[in-house]
């Protein structure tokens, strides 16, 4: 009869546990951002190579909703190569109602390219316009392949 309790004991215990530990919680989705969530394709080529005679090149920027015209500005991190060779924009403009727009890079007047060295770059969108949910940094190297 000891045996019986004691085990009658354990399961109730067991039970009450149980049962306490399965309260019912609300789901709550995330909150949708209000900006203009411009993000960087995950897709995105992390090595852009261009020609000795090239006067630019370019990129892709995304943003996930298409709205009004807008500005975003960015941050360049470059290395000291870069700076020589390369003219960055301060901004991003997205016409409106257009979900993507072509960022683009100028070669300085006299830039000297090198075979095979290439300018480490990372551009960065302002955080209050970048998305939570997708890349808000591009880096890349840029350069001449060999022949």
């Amino acid at each position: 009869m000891k045996t019986i309790f004691k085990n009658a004991f354990m399961v109730l215990a067991v039970l009450a546990l149980g049962f306490s530990a399965c309260t019912e919680l609300e789901y709550a989705p995330a909150e949708v951002p209000s900006n203009d969530q411009v993000f960087f394709s995950s897709t995105i080529s992390k090595q852009i190579e261009i020609e000795m005679d090239s006067k630019s090149f370019d990129f892709v920027v995304n943003r996930a909703v298409a709205g009004e015209s807008t500005i975003v500005p960015v941050t360049v991190v470059a290395d000291s190569l870069a700076h020589a060779w390369f003219e960055f924009p301060e901004a991003i403009e997205f016409a409106d109602t257009m979900k993507t727009a072509v960022c683009t890079v100028a070669v300085k007047d006299g830039a000297v390219f090198e075979y095979d060295k290439f300018a480490e770059v990372s551009i960065i969108i302002a955080p209050e316009h970048a998305t939570p949910y997708g890349d808000a940094t591009y880096s890349f190297k840029v350069g001449v392949p060999a022949p």
